[in-house]
């Protein structure tokens, strides 16, 4: 699944952003639990995960698995990542922008401007977040609640260039 994984932030002909666009643990809400059910797609391929996200106070903890297999656990306390149980992600992906992903599908838009790293921006343009960093686009972000009580968030990112289409439902 997470393609989004597979790529880190920075080539050499594009803008390279040294810090995650939406970090601030605060901003992600209440202690709770949700299952995110997601969908990657980068050129031609296409990439599905299970998620696990586990909000307690002070501390982000994702669980990645796919075919009942649990690939990665990963857990953010604000300002590290720790890898804990799972098969393990290949060399290529990077945890910080699986954190950085979950982190933008959770954080209000008022919250993320507030937050942006230096030389970065929020526009907000009929209920889509576009984040410019040094006048580029980096990565936008859509939200739409269901009549089932699920949200639907999609994350373009620009650089690596992939989609994240995601299907939240908290556990009660």
């Amino acid at each position: 699944m997470y393609p989004i994984l597979f790529f880190t932030l920075g080539a050499c002909s594009t803008i390279n952003i040294n810090e995650p666009l939406a970090t601030n643990l605060q901003e992600i809400g209440r202690p709770r639990v949700l299952l995110m059910q997601t969908q990657i797609i980068h050129s031609a391929d296409t990439y599905s995960m299970d998620l696990i996200v586990d909000i307690s106070k002070g501390k982000l903890t994702i669980i990645g698995s796919s075919l009942g297999i649990r690939v990665f656990t990963l857990s953010y306390d604000g300002v590290n990542i720790s890898e804990g149980l799972g098969k393990g992600l290949p060399f290529y992906i990077s945890n910080s922008l699986v954190v950085d992903d979950v982190m933008l599908a959770l954080t209000s838009h008022e919250a993320l401007k507030a937050n942006l790293p230096i030389d970065c921006s929020l526009v907000v343009d009929n209920g889509l977040e576009k984040i410019y960093c040094s006048d580029r686009l980096i990565a936008s972000v859509s939200q739409n609640r269901g009549l089932d009580k699920n949200m639907t968030v999609s994350v373009k990112r620009s650089n690596p260039e992939y989609e994240l289409n995601i299907v939240m439902s908290e556990e009660q």
